[in-house]
């Protein structure tokens, strides 16, 4: 006969566990059918055991769960409000939100600067344009979907181009004139 320690766990115990994990409950389920034992006790002797888990029963897996919490979001309930009503967690909403395609922050819309570089056709456009020594505001007129920083910053890599080209025709016309005198 072995040995049996005071907090030993019995047979019936094990049975009982193994029972209740059989059902998928967790812990914290089973505990009120084995009263002598604690929760973390409960799951130590499952893995004892090696016992599985019962896998998560996640909110998607209910499709009543789901359009509740859909039409919550609907209506632009907050995620902690959402929580309290349906008992998911926030992190698990915010999943489930981004899943269903639901934005969670409004849509703002950005300028194109910060999405698209200048096309050679803008680029064109904007050299007419600073020919004609059109002022920034004038400038922003012509392309509306560009800021004013953005078109200042495109202008002045333009115009600084321009130096560099007229330098460097500059320099070609002297040194051509040189090639003749000589």
């Amino acid at each position: 006969m072995p040995k049996r320690y005071k907090n030993s766990w019995t047979p019936e115990e094990d049975g009982i566990l193994k029972k209740c994990v059989s059902e998928g409950m967790i812990s914290k389920e089973i505990q009120p059918y084995i009263p002598k034992r604690g929760v973390e006790a409960i799951a130590a002797r499952r893995r004892t055991l090696g016992l599985k888990k019962p896998d998560p029963v996640f909110p998607q897996d209910d499709p009543a769960t789901v359009a509740q919490i859909v039409k919550f979001r609907m209506a632009d309930w907050r995620l902690e409000d959402i929580e309290a009503v349906t008992g998911v967690c926030r992190t698990r909403l915010s999943w489930l939100v981004v899943r269903q395609g639901i934005r969670v922050r409004p849509v703002v819309k950005m300028p194109a600067s910060n999405k698209q570089r200048w096309t050679e056709v803008e680029i064109g456009a904007l050299r007419r344009c600073l020919r004609k020594k059109m002022s920034l505001d004038s400038l922003c007129l012509e392309f509306p979907h560009r800021t004013a920083r953005a078109i200042q910053k495109k202008a002045y890599q333009i115009t600084r181009y321009w130096l560099l080209d007229e330098e460097h025709a500059e320099r070609e016309r002297l040194r051509k004139k040189q090639l003749r005198v000589y």
